[in-house]
């Protein structure tokens, strides 16, 4: 090891130039990773929640494709799309925003929606099947305030703690529901 002139050795500049490129890399997945909110792309995996930490390792989704099946969805920013004829899986989605959004035709099965903002969304024609809405460990249920849910089916789901008020329940289905 050498130490130059000004009292620095070769280390301690190793150190730095790893630091900055670490900040460099940290800098970029940051600004990628709003990008692709800004598409209404998601990252997904299909065991585990998504940490951001390990966002780069996983593959993208295209925001055309309409089904997911045996995905985890997390920080999901959907705020103002349009996003209509959607099919989840045995998929879970959490602490997501689909504010403003149109989702009509949506349909779910056997998926789990825990902590979920679906406030002044329109979700016309669509269908639960099976589906938990209550996270337990909690105590939350997703907010459906003001939410257009005209002619949807919910069987089978657990809605228990989920915000309804003054969403538009004209002709929903609530069939074998826990509320």
């Amino acid at each position: 090891m050498t130490i130059s002139d000004d009292g620095y050795d070769e280390l301690t500049c190793s150190l730095k130039n790893l630091e900055r490129s670490i900040k460099s890399k940290s800098k970029k997945h940051a600004k990628d990773q709003e990008d692709s909110n800004e598409k209404g792309e998601l990252t997904s995996s299909s065991e585990e929640y998504i940490d951001n930490n390990d966002a780069e390792k996983l593959p993208s989704i295209p925001s055309d494709e309409r089904f997911f099946q045996d995905r985890s969805l997390t920080d999901l920013d959907w705020k103002n799309l349009d996003k209509q004829e959607l099919t989840f899986k045995n998929c879970v989605i959490s602490n997501s925003s689909f504010v403003n959004a149109n989702l009509n035709g949506l349909h779910l099965e056997s998926c789990k929606v825990f902590n979920c903002n679906f406030e002044n969304a329109s979700i016309e024609d669509a269908v639960f099947r099976e589906c938990i809405f209550y996270e337990k460990t909690h105590g939350n249920g997703c907010n459906f305030r003001l939410t257009n849910l005209r002619r949807s089916k919910f069987v089978r789901c657990d809605i228990s703690m989920s915000k309804f008020s003054r969403a538009d329940l004209f002709q929903i289905t609530l069939d074998e529901c826990q509320a």
